[in-house]
């Protein structure tokens, strides 16, 4: 959980990084002063950025002056390679930066979401017991005799998911049962239930 907060933190801070560096290069876009340090940082991560854009990147665009329409249009990798050019159309800048703000807002939210999840010990529980859970699927992943994949639906099947929180039950149920019965008392209960 905490990995996830971390890594969704590294992927705000890129989102950032490339939205203020275009900014700049939008801002120097039509101008004697250009600049083409910036533009090629953003023409190198462009792949990765419209990637990160997921959904939010890829949009049916029609462009200036037309009656048509593009569909599954990537505005980061048709729109900045315009700016060198020189015929980036100031709607196509506006959709980019409406585009990258909207990303950073959702990073954003999963953000607080995650911080919220850190928080809460029901969350490291119900993560820690998940891991356990998983830990033998997952070796078969990690030793490649299973798809990626397939782990990946097993760990999002409602069977993993019940299976878990049974287990969660279980020990949850047991522990408080220890603490308030007493060690000595739990084990002949346990005994006379068996």
């Amino acid at each position: 959980m905490a990995w996830d907060y971390r890594k969704l933190f590294g992927r705000r801070d890129f989102a950032v990084e490339y939205y203020n560096t275009f900014a700049k290069v939008a801002e120097s876009f039509g101008t004697e002063e250009f600049d083409h340090e910036s533009y090629r940082w953003l023409t190198k991560n462009g792949i990765k950025m419209q990637a990160e854009l997921g959904s939010l990147g890829v949009i049916s665009y029609k462009p200036a002056f037309s009656n048509y329409y593009i569909q599954n249009y990537q505005p980061v990798l048709n729109t900045i390679p315009e700016l060198r050019t020189g015929n980036a159309h100031r709607s196509d800048l506006m959709t980019l930066d409406d585009m990258l703000v909207r990303h950073i807002g959702r990073l954003d939210n999963r953000l607080e979401q995650s911080l919220s999840e850190l928080k809460n010990p029901i969350f490291w529980l119900r993560d820690g017991i998940g891991f356990i859970v998983a830990l033998p699927i997952s070796m078969l992943g990690w030793f490649g005799i299973v798809g990626n994949s397939f782990v990946r639906s097993v760990k999002g099947s409602f069977l993993f998911k019940l299976l878990s929180f049974l287990i969660a039950l279980v020990g949850l149920i047991a522990s408080l049962m220890t603490i308030f019965l007493g060690w000595s008392e739990f084990l002949s209960l346990l005994d006379n239930l068996i």
